[in-house]
């Protein structure tokens, strides 16, 4: 923080949170002070324990994992044509994987600040107003901001790379069914362990899928540049004594619609409308 501003940003997390009252001897405390010197600098008790180029503490490891592709072979699976259809839909809809996340969704408040435009469930997409207060200027506070989060691992234990590009289309287009414009991503790569080169393998073919699905879809107002990922994270080592999870590169998409009112939701529109299953 600027120094004319550190005593009151102690005193606010100290006094107004009362954060010794949240949790015992918790507090908020100066631990250090940014310097040009591009220097990293530790004290304890008044002993210097660390001096070293801030890159060498501050930058990650660089490895070159070597990698395999582990030439899967599939065969279509041979399954007969069930003699009631209709028991066969019965039993797909009430799947966990196809059945309603309701009583998941339903279980927490959607409503804090009442900024919520589309719940879950109603759309592909949620859909908030995080600017409809008189705090905020009159010409902003229509904007809407949706958000998809999408996925799915049974595509990518056939082909991490097609599985990661349909993560990336899907989650634009549930933005963009909301009438939302995509305007920025973020990625969750969780993977097995990268020192089985297979499962390096994985990761690759996800990363180059998203980069390669992403090259096409270029910004509304800036079509120069291609929709950003604008932040992420890397879970490695997701395994068991079972062996590893599907290659599982979750993608979350963000967008904008000036006008949240005309937010468009799941919901029939019009009488005489086409139903397709």
């Amino acid at each position: 923080s600027p120094p004319e501003l550190t005593e009151m940003i102690i005193k606010h997390y100290n006094k107004t949170f009362d954060l010794s009252g949240v949790s015992s001897e918790a507090r908020a405390s100066v631990i250090g002070k940014i310097q040009n010197n591009k220097q990293y600098i530790v004290h304890s008790n008044g002993e210097l324990i660390i001096d070293a180029p801030a890159e060498q503490v501050t930058k990650g490891f660089l490895y070159d994992r070597p990698y395999k592709d582990p030439k899967r072979t599939f065969k279509e699976p041979d399954i007969p044509c069930p003699s009631d259809l209709n028991a066969v839909l019965i039993r797909l809809l009430g799947h966990e994987n196809i059945a309603s996340r309701r009583a998941v969704y339903e279980a927490y408040d959607k409503q804090v600040q009442g900024r919520t435009i589309i719940e879950a469930g109603h759309a592909d997409a949620g859909v908030i107003a995080p600017f409809n207060s008189d705090d905020y200027p009159t010409e902003i506070r229509k904007i809407g901001i949706a958000l998809s989060t999408d996925h799915n691992p049974r595509y990518c234990q056939i082909d991490p790379y097609w599985g990661a590009v349909n993560a990336v289309a899907e989650s634009v287009r549930n933005i963009a069914a909301t009438g939302a414009t995509p305007i920025a991503l973020t990625d969750c790569l969780c993977f097995g362990n990268p020192e089985n080169p297979e499962q390096m393998w994985e990761f690759v073919e996800a990363v180059r899928g998203i980069s390669d699905a992403l090259k096409p879809l270029r910004l509304k107002d800036a079509s120069e540049n291609s929709i950003p990922i604008i932040a992420g994270n890397v879970s490695f080592y997701n395994e068991s004594k079972n062996g590893a999870i599907p290659a599982s590169p979750i993608i979350s998409c963000l967008g904008k619609i000036d006008d949240f009112s005309k937010s468009i939701g799941m919901g029939f529109k019009n009488t005489d409308s086409v139903l397709i299953m």
